[in-house]
Formats: structure tokens, C-alpha cells, sequence
């Protein structure tokens, strides 16, 4: 059990390894075997698709990305120190990969969603999910900041995907340029976008 069960895991890291890297449609399932050093006979006993790896791929990353960057941007008391950490430990995150691979990722989430047209249903389902998980984060942010008096928003809604907008931006940009450091220069404009722009760092 522990042996297939690693098979998996492989087949997984594997394609959250390589889709991040060159996207879904250049990443065949050859490839993606050879990666993860199984035979393609075990792809199909667990995975009926690529598409079908690439959902449960997109999973794994976000509860990764969630264990290291929400939970705990989300344990902290002040809402806006929540803001801080959580592009503080992006830039730290996009630099630690620059420093081991030579190249800046992006967001896995949003460089795949460049290929929408050319993914499966069930993959343009589930980047949507990931996107409204961001959204509900950033929403949840914005309406404990507001109820505590710390900013003014009229439209949480709107203004979380403004900040989600932003936040793709920087990403498309820090992977175009290849250049973590664009997170940490374009932070501050975040809290301009929230009203707060004398708002202190992060403690």
C-alpha cells in the first residue's frame, strides 16, 4: 500500500514540478512519467487523464500554498498585519525559488489559467475554485479590517478582487522579469489601494 501510495504522490509532485514550470498542454504524460520515474502502465491505474493528475495536482498546491501563506497570515490578530505577512512571505517564497531553480514560477494558479481555452472542464472548474479560495481569503481580510475601523470599504467584494487583481499582476510581472523583488517594491501599493498607505510594517 505504502509503495502505490508513493507512486501517487510521484506522479503528482511530478506535474505540480513541470505544469508549473511550461503549463498543461506542453507537459505530456510520457514526461510526466519520466519525471516522477514510474511507468506509464502506473499513471493510468491511478489517473484515468492528465486532466484528471492536474485537478488533484492543483489541489495539493493549494493546500501547500495555504499551510505556508494563508494559516499563518490568518492567525494574526490585526488584519492589516495579516495583509503584511502574507506578501511578505510571498517575496520570501518567490526568492527562495529563484535562489534554488535560477527563475521566478509565478503563480501556478494563474499561469495555468493563460491556457483556459485550451483546458479541460474540469481544470477550468477548479482553477475558478482556486481563485474564489483567494477571493474569500482577501474578503475575509478586508471585511475584519473594516469592521474594526482600520479602512474604509464600501464593497468588500469589489475591492478583494481589485487586491486579487493586483496580486496577479505582481506575480505575471516577478515571472516575466524574473525578478522576485518586484513583490516587495510593488507591496506598498497595496495599502494605497486600501486607503492606508501610512500603514507601519510588519512586526
Amino acid at each position: 500500500m505504502g509503495r502505490t501510495s508513493k507512486t501517487r504522490e510521484k506522479l503528482i509532485d511530478a506535474a505540480r514540478t513541470l505544469m508549473w514550470d511550461r503549463g498543461f498542454v506542453d507537459v505530456g504524460v510520457q514526461e510526466l512519467c519520466t519525471e516522477a520515474g514510474v511507468r506509464p502502465g502506473s499513471f493510468y491505474y491511478f489517473f484515468p487523464s492528465k486532466a484528471a493528475l492536474t485537478v488533484e495536482a492543483l489541489e495539493t498546491q493549494w493546500r501547500a500554498f495555504s499551510e505556508r501563506m494563508l494559516a499563518p497570515a490568518l492567525a494574526l490578530e490585526n488584519p492589516l498585519d495579516r495583509l503584511r505577512h502574507f506578501f511578505s512571505e510571498l517575496h520570501r517564497s518567490f526568492r527562495e525559488t529563484h535562489q534554488t531553480t535560477g527563475h521566478v514560477g509565478g503563480c501556478p494558479f494563474g499561469n495555468m489559467s493563460g491556457e483556459l481555452q485550451a483546458l479541460d472542464e474540469a481544470i477550468r472548474d477548479k482553477l475558478r475554485e482556486m481563485f474564489d479560495r483567494q477571493l474569500a481569503f482577501f474578503e475575509t481580510i478586508l471585511r475584519d479590517a473594516r469592521d474594526r475601523r482600520l479602512l474604509t470599504v464600501e464593497d468588500v467584494s469589489v475591492k478583494a478582487r481589485a487586491l486579487f487583481a493586483l496580486l496577479q499582476g505582481m506575480q505575471t510581472l516577478a515571472h516575466t522579469y524574473n525578478d522576485p523583488d518586484v513583490i516587495e517594491a510593488l507591496t506598498p501599493e497595496v495599502f494605497r489601494l486600501l486607503g492606508v498607505e501610512g500603514a507601519a510594517p510588519e512586526r
